[in-house]
Formats: C-alpha cells, structure tokens, sequence
C-alpha cells in the first residue's frame, strides 16, 4: 500500500531530552501531518479528450485544448489539453479530470515561485516532482534528501555525497543519483517519493492559488521516480484533515500572508526545543516575507512548513501583520 506522508517534526519542551513524537508545548493537540522534470512532448496531433461540462462561475477561467503558438515545431511546444487559474477551479476537481483522460498527461501548477508537476498514466498518478524555478539543481532536492536523512533512509554522509553529485550533473534527479550511489532501494525510495508527492499535493489543496495547465504527456517516468498513488484514495485521505486545513486558513488566510513575531513570541520560544530546520525556517520571519516564500524556501516540505508556522501562530509566538486578498 501507499506510504503515508510523514508526521510533524515534534516541538519539545526545552530540557526534556529527546523529542517524543507527536509532543508538543506550544500548540495543544497537533494533529499529524499527512504528509527536474524534463518536459518536451513530441505528440504532433491532438489527443481525442472527452469535453466535460464546466460549472459557469469556473467557465471564464478555463482555456481548453490551446493549439502549440504559431510557428512553435511541434518538439518545442507541448500539446495543451486545457490551462486556467485555480480558485474557483479546485486541484482535487483537476486530479480526476486527469485521471480519467485516456491517455497520459502532467498536470503543472505554477504557485509564486514553485512549480509542480503532476503525471497521469493508466488512470494513476505516477510521479510528482515540485521545484523551485529559480534553485540550481541541487537545491531543487534539499526538501527530499532532508526528508530521507531525518526518516533515517539515508546517512548526513550519504546525503552531502548525493548533493556534491548533483552539482556535478546538472541534469541529474535525487533518485536518479541514490540509485548510481546504491544509497537506498527501489522500494524504499517509492515510498520517500509517495509521502513527498502527497504532502506537495495537500499544499496545493490546502491554499488553491496560482495557474495550472494540463499537457499531453509522451516523456517516459524514469524508473526510479515512478510511484502508483491512486487519486479517489488520495482525495479520501486528504478530506480527513479537511477542519485542520479550515482552521489554518482562519490563522493564515493565503500564500500572501505575511507574519511577524508578537511582543513576547521570542521570549515564548526559549520554552521550547525546535529542530533546525525550525529554528531556521523562524529566522526568515521578517513582518515582509509572505508565507508562500517562507514555505518554500524551506527546508522542510511546503506543508510541513505551512503547518509549523500556524502552529506557532496558535501558540501567540507569531502573528498576522499583513495579508493580501487573493
């Protein structure tokens, strides 16, 4: 079965010893988290896609099925199937309408300076890579090689050996160098990849913004970043966390939101033990940086991170300074 995204990383009372899972002296009850593409399509004629009705307060946001730009060739200019903004048109709706295509497609959903891609094959999404357009390649991995190292999959050793690699070959994936180096399994890093995936996917459904456009897909998955992640299941285990998710959009309204400590949120901070990643994902907190930078200039996962400054929101250690309606 899929692996499940991977919990929060617990915020222990300062002098306690170890962290324990799931303990937390900031913010009561914690719920658990759920936690370069290569992309240039050679199909040369358009896919047959079955027309959905589109509700008509969505309607005005929706392109279908763009043609390539007059005189792009036909290698240079991916087949669109359709492309809008997200808001009205919601990523849950997009994963279906992908899955049930009849032939494969990624589906690209640009967020402030994230882009993540989402590929479609045999009704099942199978892979999902996210990155930052403007992080050379082997800060495109650092949330992945954090995730493995605190997981335990992969040594501090292991993971610096893979970073100097990757900066050594540029065109090169995560996987793709754990897999030269023999660092990890095949089905270890399946399941890496799955919890990755889904937390990149619960960020996107957590704050529904930014622009998506749905391709055909005729790039082969590399084996080693090919996962099988059913949608309707994922889509299940997302409505879970679905009054968790309503009360950090309360605290945190959007991606715009920019957050600043409270008189005494540093004093409040000197009672708790913070990995550091934490520590460091706080030093950026400036009352300018809006949330979506912060997110994804982290080193952890986007919704990790997301959910980490809620909670210390909730805890009084920071506040709500500024937050531009979408």
């Amino acid at each position: 079965s899929d692996a499940t995204p991977p919990p929060p990383e617990p915020v222990s009372p300062a002098g306690n010893g170890p962290e324990a899972p799931g303990a937390t002296a900031v913010a009561p009850q914690a719920v658990a988290v759920p936690a370069a593409p290569a992309q240039t399509p050679t199909a040369v004629t358009r896919p047959t896609v079955k027309k959905r009705s589109t509700p008509k307060a969505a309607a005005r946001d929706i392109v279908p099925l763009e043609e390539p730009e007059a005189g792009a060739s036909p290698a240079d200019s991916p087949l669109v199937v359709e492309e809008g903004r997200l808001g009205k048109i919601k990523v849950p709706a997009l994963l279906k309408r992908c899955a049930a295509l009849s032939r494969p497609v990624v589906l690209r959903v640009r967020t402030g300076e994230t882009e993540t891609a989402v590929h479609f094959a045999a009704g099942q999404i199978g892979r999902i890579a996210s990155r930052l357009r403007h992080r050379d390649n082997a800060g495109q991995w650092r949330q992945l090689g954090y995730l493995m190292v605190r997981d335990g999959l992969i040594s501090d050793a292991q993971h610096d050996q893979v970073l100097e690699r990757l900066e050594a070959q540029p065109g090169l994936s995560f996987a793709a160098a754990l897999t030269q180096f023999g660092f990890t399994d095949g089905e270890t890093l399946r399941q890496a990849l799955t919890r990755q995936g889904k937390a990149a996917l619960y960020a996107l459904i957590l704050f529904t913004s930014g622009e998506y456009r749905i391709e055909a897909d005729d790039d082969e998955i590399p084996a080693e970043e090919e996962i099988a992640l059913q949608v309707d299941a994922l889509i299940r285990e997302a409505s879970h966390h679905q009054a968790e998710w309503t009360a950090i959009r309360k605290a945190l309204p959007n991606l715009a939101a920019v957050l600043d400590f409270t008189a005494d949120g540093r004093e409040k901070l000197e009672q708790v033990r913070l990995s550091v990643h934490q520590q460091q994902l706080l030093s950026q907190v400036d009352g300018r940086t809006p949330l979506g930078i912060l997110c994804s200039r982290s080193s952890l996962m986007d919704y990790e991170a997301c959910r980490f400054l809620y909670l210390m929101v909730k805890a009084g250690v920071l506040q709500l300074v500024a937050a531009t309606p979408r």
